[in-house]
């Protein structure tokens, strides 16, 4: 997966992802929804066929934070997953 932001100033960031389907993206959009500081969070997928997707993220506070941080939470709640 490669990861590039498009766009950003002080509440919104823009960010690419290449190689990846809306799954992932969808459950960091959820976790985002849990911090109290984000406006607004969504994507656009741009062909079905292609995994390529814009997640636009505004914000009260640095965006680019939030995210890293909701990264990092989902991280965490994965390495709890139990496969059986």
């Amino acid at each position: 997966m490669k990861i590039s932001i498009e766009k950003q100033d002080n509440n919104m960031v823009k960010i690419h992802f290449k190689g990846e389907g809306v799954t992932i993206i969808n459950m960091l959009r959820h976790k985002l929804f849990e911090n109290k500081d984000i406006i607004s969070a969504g994507y656009k997928e741009e062909h079905p066929l292609i995994d390529e997707i814009s997640l636009v993220v505004r914000a009260k506070k640095d965006p680019i934070k939030i995210v890293r941080q909701a990264l990092k939470e989902l991280g965490e709640e994965w390495t709890k997953l139990e496969i059986v």
